[in-house]
This record gives structure tokens, C-alpha cells and sequence, in this order.
């Protein structure tokens, strides 16, 4: 396979940037974390963010509930409500493991993250707030 230069490269991460903000991405998310800048870490992290505030807000939960606790809450509160039970936990774990496996990994350890990684979590987080928003409407969870 040929290799290409430099600046060929910066010219195609550039092209996806501009294309991914293009996308149907969440508003709020898409101000939190685009450009897309150095460290890149820093606008996965906001994306993560963006999920536990968007769910804070919705559920009208005090400031001083984060992280799995929110998730904790809208599980209590009937977000996650599934007819199978198995699909219920499925969902509930996914929304604990972007806190727990992910989130806290990037606030606690600052690992080195490349622009494919942000942007991999960041429509990542996409994906967990349309869920999270489809979920209340399933559910009649009044905000």
C-alpha cells in the first residue's frame, strides 16, 4: 500500500472532521467538544460529560449526584424500564460502564488519546444520549 504524506493526511482528518460535523450529532455535544483540538483527551472527556449533565438535567437531579450515581437514579427512576429484564440490566450497564470504564479512566490516568479515539467516544456519546432521550420517551419520564 502507498504511503501518504504528511500533509495528505492532515487534509483527510481535516475532510472527516468537517464531514462528522456535519452529522446529526447532539447540538449541545457537538459545541462541547468540536474542533476538535490538542489534547485530544480533553473533548472525549467533555462528550462523556455531556451525557452525565444531560441526564442530571433531565432528571432534575442536584449537582452533587455524578457520575454512576446518575446512572443509579435513572434506573430508579424507570429510564432503563425494559419488558425483558435482561435487556433492562444490558442497558443500565452500558450507561455504568461509560462512567466507570471510561470517563473516570480519562479524568483519573490522562492517557494519550490520537483524533480517531476523541472522535470514536465522541459519537459514542452521541449514540448514548439519543438512547438516553429515547428511553425517557419510551418510559414517560417527565423532565
Amino acid at each position: 500500500m502507498k504511503e501518504i504524506s504528511d500533509d495528505t493526511h492532515e487534509l483527510l482528518e481535516n475532510l472527516v472532521e468537517s464531514t462528522i460535523q456535519n452529522w446529526d450529532i447532539d447540538k449541545e455535544l457537538a459545541n462541547d467538544c468540536f474542533p476538535l483540538k490538542e489534547p485530544y483527551r480533553t473533548r472525549a472527556t467533555d462528550a462523556l460529560l455531556t451525557v452525565e449533565t444531560r441526564m442530571r438535567k433531565k432528571l432534575k437531579l442536584g449537582r452533587s449526584r455524578v457520575g454512576v450515581d446518575i446512572v443509579d437514579d435513572a434506573r430508579r427512576l424507570g429510564v432503563f424500564k425494559r419488558s425483558d429484564p435482561s435487556e433492562e440490566q444490558g442497558i443500565q450497564l452500558l450507561f455504568r460502564g461509560s462512567v466507570k470504564g471510561m470517563r473516570n479512566v480519562l479524568v483519573h490516568n490522562k492517557p494519550e488519546m490520537n483524533k480517531q479515539e476523541a472522535i470514536t467516544i465522541i459519537l459514542f456519546a452521541d449514540y448514548l444520549i439519543k438512547l438516553f432521550e429515547t428511553l425517557c420517551k419510551e418510559n414517560k419520564i417527565k423532565p
